[in-house]
């Protein structure tokens, strides 16, 4: 795994790319103890 430094270089597409595919991760991470909760609920009652 390489994890990078978030060094703005004043390029803006690539900070717009990077807080794009910061709040990609984010709503990943919102949304996935809906579906984890959605596929399981039936397990448990």
């Amino acid at each position: 795994m390489k994890v990078l430094s978030s060094v703005s270089d004043g390029v803006t597409s690539h900070s717009s790319r990077n807080r794009l595919r910061m709040y990609v991760t984010l709503c990943a991470a919102a949304f996935q103890p809906l579906i984890i909760y959605w596929l399981t609920v039936h397990l448990v009652r």
